[in-house]
This record gives C-alpha cells, sequence and structure tokens, in this order.
C-alpha cells in the first residue's frame, strides 16, 4: 500500500482497495501492518503480530523489543499482546486466561454477508448439493428463532 501510495497516489490506492471488497477488520489489519516499520519485519513474525505491534502504545524502542522477544521465543500473536500488557512474557495459559473476547452481532453479521456473497446467496446454497442446504438451515435456526423472538419483544414493547 505504502509503494502504491507513493507511486500512484492515494485515491488509486484506496479505489483499489475498495474494489478488493474486503472487510472493515481486514483493511484495519492491513492499515496497522503496513504502519510498522520494514525493520520489524526482519524478525519473521506473522502478519496479526505486526497488528499487535501496531496498535499496541509502545515506543520504537519498545516495539523493536517486543518484536525480537516474539520471534526468539515464538510468542503467538495473543501471547505477545498479553506479554505487552503484563510488561513481561507470559505464557499461552496466562495469555489465554486474560483473552475472553466474544463476537458481537455486527461481527457474525459482517462475517454471514462475506460468506453469503461468495456462495452466490440462496440460488448458490441450493447448488451446493444434498443435505448442504438443511445442514446450514439446521446451523441457522437458533440465529432465526432468536431474532424472530427479538423483533416480536420489541414489537410489543412499541406498541
Amino acid at each position: 500500500m505504502r509503494q502504491g501510495k507513493i507511486k500512484y497516489g492515494d485515491i488509486a490506492v484506496d479505489t483499489a482497495m475498495g474494489q478488493l471488497e474486503f472487510d472493515l477488520p481486514t483493511v484495519k489489519a492491513i492499515v496497522n501492518i503496513n504502519s510498522v516499520p520494514a525493520s520489524l519485519r526482519e524478525h519473521n513474525l506473522e502478519a496479526d503480530h505486526y497488528v499487535v505491534l501496531a496498535k499496541a502504545a509502545l515506543t520504537p524502542q519498545q516495539r523493536e523489543k517486543w518484536a525480537k522477544t516474539a520471534a526468539d521465543q515464538n510468542l503467538t500473536a495473543s501471547t505477545l499482546k498479553a506479554s505487552i500488557n503484563a510488561g513481561e512474557v507470559q505464557t499461552p495459559a496466562q495469555a489465554k486466561s486474560k483473552n475472553h473476547g466474544v463476537a458481537s452481532p455486527h461481527g457474525l453479521n459482517a462475517e454471514f454477508a462475506i460468506w453469503l456473497r461468495r456462495v452466490g446467496g440462496i440460488a448458490g446454497v441450493m447448488k451446493m448439493g444434498p443435505g448442504y442446504a438443511e445442514d446450514i438451515a439446521r446451523e441457522l435456526a437458533d440465529i432465526i428463532d432468536f431474532g424472530v423472538e427479538l423483533r416480536e419483544k420489541i414489537a410489543k414493547r412499541v406498541i
């Protein structure tokens, strides 16, 4: 992205990124990765590590130290994040005990929209072969029931 903006300009790169249909979390991750100096990439970490390093409130020297530590100690991105937050290297068990994230309905909807577009909507699901449509309907049943019940409760409250 950085090289593209230098060569072609911000508008051309932003337009191209929009055409790729990345979801917002992916775009944010790309921007974060792009903000990590090339010198930190010498540590051969993964993209998730660079996102953690970009988001952390660290000085350039601290960022370099944590990148080297992550590479030397083979830390996962989540363990790196927990270690940065704790100020010392954490074990995977320690890192996991502090990770209580759960997908939001907004996140689920965004992922579902991407999946639905990729499979071609209902027509695409119906073409998947015997049993696929039924299996997908079973997987979505609890979500559908929740949505219907929530709408009913909202309607009763409003009236």
